[in-house]
């Protein structure tokens, strides 16, 4: 796991220093998510470096998933009136839960295909990375729509809205797995015609 830290020194620092920082405030305002927001960032933060260790991970997707984390601990951190940024609609169609489900489970869907590549066929498609990286994103989000509504059954303050909210976090996953299919179609596609070449 050292290794994997060495490799990204920055990255790592920068989301060690945010999640500190942002615990740290959730605390200072007493806020219900602090704790539990600490922990999952913590674990996933665990499990990329496992998996980056078996399969280095590409920058793009280190770089997004820091990002998912970063907007993820500032959704539940920050209030605006009574209501948590998560819950604070952009514009009428869009809220920000929508927009991080939309960034972390794209750059999921990219950690998805790069963690999954080793056991596809060689050589691996541009078309077959795409779907890997769209399903992956699928799966990780349905995933986390389960973790979601167990923690709701649970917890007095872990709400998840109506079955329309559900289906905005479901259509921003796609959308997030769409952008990512297109950035893996893309690379792939590149990668095939250099060694062609």
């Amino acid at each position: 796991m050292r290794s994997s830290l060495r490799a990204h020194p920055v990255i790592a620092a920068v989301t060690a220093v945010y999640t500190v920082g942002w615990a740290g405030y959730g605390l200072a305002v007493d806020s219900p998510l602090a704790v539990p927001y600490l922990l999952q960032m913590v674990a996933l933060s665990w499990l990329v470096v496992r998996l980056d260790v078996r399969r280095p991970f590409s920058r793009i997707a280190l770089v997004g998933l820091s990002l998912w984390g970063f907007l993820h601990m500032i959704g539940g951190m920050v209030t605006i009136g009574d209501a948590t940024l998560y819950e604070t609609w952009l514009i009428p169609v869009l809220r920000w839960d929508h927009v991080v489900h939309a960034v972390g489970f794209g750059f999921g869907g990219i950690a998805f295909f790069e963690a999954f590549e080793p056991w596809m066929r060689e050589p691996v498609t541009p078309a077959a990375a795409a779907w890997t990286a769209f399903l992956g994103s699928a799966a990780v989000g349905g995933l986390n729509e389960t973790v979601e509504f167990v923690a709701s059954r649970f917890l007095e303050f872990a709400t998840i809205g109506d079955e329309v909210n559900t289906g905005l976090d479901l259509v921003a996953n796609a959308t997030g797995g769409a952008v990512a299919a297109a950035i893996v179609h893309r690379r792939t596609s590149k990668r095939l015609a250099d060694t062609t070449a």
